[in-house]
């Protein structure tokens, strides 16, 4: 009996030692949410990081989420003396509802919970991003996007506003990392098409920008800038026998477009056939007299007739420098102020020339 009653006792006063020390932990957890919900955030903030560090409660879900709302609470308040003891609350409640999410049970409420005050963080970090933006500090803009799209891996929006920031900052890696993020969730994103296009032709990579523009295509089938992205890449891969068979259906279906007829033109050009490259110059100007390229180009042609010319010891180059000339001061009148400016660095040219 006496052995018993021993055993009784050691075995009441261990579970009594171990209750102690779970209640020990657990309340340090429990004073963290009674303190935050009472706006104490300095003194929530001791005992919340007592809980996430110690070997009891730092594995918990629950934890790293009243973690990351007392955070998220120290960001939003104005004057609390706990702004002074964290670097960044907004991203640093973000990564522990991030962790509370990774913890819990797929169905868990604590994974519910942070997830939806992650969408809150979620709209409170692009606005802050687009605000680096606007002062032109396009790094933290850059950083602060990659944060939210952390939160929201299949919204395009954060990538959008990546994107913008690359490109004002002339990061091409991050410009084709977000547009390709982009293309992943939504393939037939126009405008994630189009400037993924504009980009691989800008660093010559031709056989890319053949395969955007032809998915282009596929989801916008009349759309005239993924067809000269094509023709240009195509133009790019020297592969103008296929250029030339393409836009020869085109002509024939669209006889009056612009387009079609100035590719024609370009395309003569690139085969050094300045004869067929003139007669689709003049097809393009009476199509649309304005026009300033087949202007400025058809000048270009005669000034290379009239060099040919004077190699020959031909009079006959003043005649093709006054037709330059005739063309040049037209174009002149069009385009913009740089293509206006080309083209009276022409004229100056030429005239020295009567």
């Amino acid at each position: 009996m006496k052995i018993d009653f021993f055993k009784r006792v050691v075995q009441a006063g261990f579970m009594l030692v171990l209750m102690t020390s779970i209640y020990g932990q657990n309340g340090v957890l429990t004073n963290a949410i009674l303190l935050q919900r009472e706006g104490d955030l300095e003194k929530a903030l001791v005992e919340i990081n007592k809980a996430s560090e110690h070997e009891k409660t730092k594995g918990l879900a629950k934890t790293w989420y009243y973690k990351g709302l007392i955070y998220q609470d120290i960001y939003i308040s104005e004057n609390s003396p706990a702004k002074t003891q964290v670097q960044d609350a907004l991203l640093e409640s973000t990564e522990f509802f991030q962790k509370a999410v990774s913890l819990d049970a797929p169905n868990g409420e604590y994974r519910k919970m942070s997830q939806e005050r992650l969408s809150q963080n979620y709209v409170e970090i692009i606005n802050r991003g687009a605000s680096q933006y606007q002062v032109g500090k396009m790094q933290q803009a850059l950083s602060l996007f990659a944060a939210a799209q952390r939160i929201k891996p299949r919204d395009t929006t954060a990538y959008t506003y990546a994107y913008g920031a690359a490109f004002a900052s002339g990061d091409k890696i991050e410009q084709k990392r977000n547009l390709d993020s982009i293309r992943s969730i939504v393939p037939n994103h126009y405008l994630a098409l189009a400037r993924l296009l504009n980009y691989h032709l800008s660093e010559k990579e031709y056989n890319s920008a053949l395969n955007v523009s032809q998915a282009g295509m596929s989801y916008y089938p009349k759309d005239k800038d993924f067809q000269y992205g094509q023709f240009l890449s195509w133009m790019g891969l020297k592969k103008t026998d296929e250029a030339q068979t393409w836009l020869q259906e085109k002509i024939k279906t669209s006889p009056f477009s612009v387009d079609y007829v100035f590719w024609q033109a370009l395309l003569h050009k690139e085969n050094k056939n300045q004869e067929q490259e003139l007669i689709y110059y003049q097809k393009v100007i009476a199509l649309e007299p304005y026009h300033f390229i087949a202007n400025y180009n058809s000048a270009l042609v005669y000034v290379d007739k009239g060099n040919e010319m004077i190699k020959k010891n031909d009079a006959g180059y003043k005649q093709m420098f006054s037709k330059a000339l005739e063309y040049a001061r037209k174009a002149r009148t069009l385009g913009s102020d740089e293509e206006k400016e080309a083209a009276e660095d022409l004229i100056k040219k030429l005239e020295s020339y009567q």
